[in-house]
């Protein structure tokens, strides 16, 4: 787990995977991973949508790993990455983009 990143231009392109553990889930939903500049609320990557199937027993642990290929941050500053599940946001993780400069 990262909190911080420091870059030496940007904007700057990083490759991570976001890995999330859930329970008390139910049925079948829509699951994303966005990444939000925290000062202005733009969304710098929207994430793709992936469907997720509980099983009956929400006692389940049913864990997810979402690999983000290649997101673009545009300026250093405080980002937040977003984990939505059906439009809506569950949690989310701040991530700080410092100048290496």
């Amino acid at each position: 787990m990262f909190s911080a990143v420091r870059a030496q231009t940007f904007p700057a392109r990083l490759t991570f995977c976001v890995y999330v553990v859930m329970t008390e889930g139910r049925g079948q939903g829509n699951a994303q991973i966005r990444v939000v500049e925290e000062d202005t609320d733009v969304v710098i990557y929207p994430g793709t949508a992936h469907e997720l199937r509980f099983s009956s027993n929400p006692l389940d642990i049913v864990a997810v790993s979402f690999d983000i290929a290649s997101c673009s941050f545009p300026k250093p500053g405080l980002y937040r990455v977003e984990f939505v599940y059906n439009g809506n946001r569950l949690a989310h993780q701040p991530l700080l983009l410092r100048d290496d400069q």
